[in-house]
């Protein structure tokens, strides 16, 4: 057979001096080698309608749930896993990498190991500039999607809508490992169209993330404002929901984990870390009303408010009533008072009291309407009560008059 290699290729092997290793015994165990990586590799995957972008830090407990759970996905597109371990300490890199050397969709994962921690901004801006898809998906490596269509569920909602960018649905809430009934940002109980003004002013807490799908076009509109902020996914939501509203699916389709180590919601429980995350918010809020070119003031500061009552009433909680004080006069020059802030600022200060000022403000001012609906469906319901019990006085009075005639 003629020689692969061409005219100066290769030597005879009575060429070969004794002693001397066979080449081609050396060429053909490092085919044997590299051989089943190319099968592993496969041919070259087109590129992903969908990114999934996944952040991890010190998530051992749970990354492996969280992978599997973007796996699974059941799609008629192409899906990538883009997974940024912002260095963590713990077993996490050890967990990917079995995923990725035994899971037979694992050429779906891209999997950047950082040599050094970023932090929670930084990593997230760098993954998310590394994302490929037309749309991105959000699941961070403590929490975990639960429905096997769900992207496919969602991409069609937005392929049939190409005036919305953003879709999202509830989550059910986890305590660690331990499920609860708590769904997390339940909103309808029916597909629906929220409106911008309703995420804007619903704060970071109204969409999941990990539920959240959006068009990646959003990202780019905002990569260089996020330099700057202490979180994203709010203002990605925002705008996401700026041109045609936000599309609602009422199925959980997703866990949202709480009280886990080195989360978010477990860093704001510190006194200092919440301080310093207000200023912080704040600022970016104020400057964010700017890129916005302040056409949607008023949800926004709704949002400023309800960041301020946060710490606020932390203080008051906490019986640290200089600290409350100091809060709203400095809060006063920076922000327009508003009366809903001024009410419960005197009131709070007055009676030293977190619970009562909440409620206060959950009847009065957070959810106006919520009182006046009550005390009408109070009158609706006497008002059957009491119709129903006309009727049945009726019939009793016909019955009697009936059973005297028959005598």
């Amino acid at each position: 057979m003629e020689n692969m290699g061409g005219k100066g290729g290769g030597q005879k092997k009575s060429d070969i001096e004794p002693g001397a290793p066979d080449p081609t015994v050396s060429s053909l165990t490092e085919l044997a080698r590299i051989v089943p990586k190319l099968a592993r590799i496969g041919p070259q995957r087109p590129r992903p309608l969908v990114s999934v972008s996944m952040l991890t830090y010190r998530h051992e407990k749970y990354i492996k749930e969280a992978i599997l759970g973007v796996l699974m996905q059941e799609t008629n597109f192409q899906i990538e896993a883009v997974i940024s371990n912002d260095h963590s300490p713990d077993d996490t890199d050890a967990i990917i990498r079995s995923v990725i050397h035994n899971h037979p969709r694992a050429d779906r994962i891209r999997y950047i190991r950082h040599e050094q921690n970023l932090g929670i901004m930084a990593n997230a801006l760098d993954n998310l500039k590394k994302c490929q898809g037309a749309y991105l998906a959000f699941c961070e490596g403590d929490d975990c999607w639960t429905d096997p269509l769900k992207l496919q569920k969602q991409v069609d909602e937005l392929q049939q809508n190409p005036t919305s960018d953003l879709c999202f649905h509830p989550a059910q809430t986890f305590y660690g490992q331990q499920p609860t009934t708590e769904l997390f940002g339940l909103q309808a109980f029916r597909k629906t169209r929220i409106s911008a003004h309703e995420v804007i002013a619903g704060g970071g807490d109204f969409c999941p993330t990990a539920s959240v799908v959006i068009r990646k076009e959003i990202f780019e509109q905002l990569k260089n404002f996020l330099n700057t902020t202490p979180i994203g996914d709010y203002f990605l939501q925002a705008v996401g929901s700026l041109r045609g509203g936000a599309i609602y699916l009422p199925q959980p389709m997703c866990i949202y984990r709480k009280g886990t180590p080195f989360s978010w919601t477990t860093d704001m429980q510190s006194l200092e870390n919440r301080e310093n995350f207000f200023w912080l918010i704040f600022d970016s809020l104020k400057r964010f009303d700017g890129f916005l070119s302040h056409s949607n003031s008023q949800p926004l500061n709704i949002e400023i408010e309800r960041q301020y009552l946060h710490l606020s009433l932390t203080y008051l909680k906490q019986g640290l009533i200089e600290k409350y004080q100091t809060l709203f006069k400095e809060f006063a020059k920076r922000h327009p008072i508003s009366p809903r802030i001024a009410i419960l600022h005197a009131v709070g200060l007055q009676l030293q009291s977190e619970s009562f000022t909440r409620e206060l403000d959950r009847w009065c001012f957070a959810k106006p309407n919520t009182l006046s609906r009550a005390l009408r469906r109070c009158a609706k319901t006497l008002s059957q009560f009491e119709h129903s019990c006309r009727l049945h006085t009726q019939r009793n009075s016909q019955a009697q008059v009936g059973s005297v005639n028959t005598k």
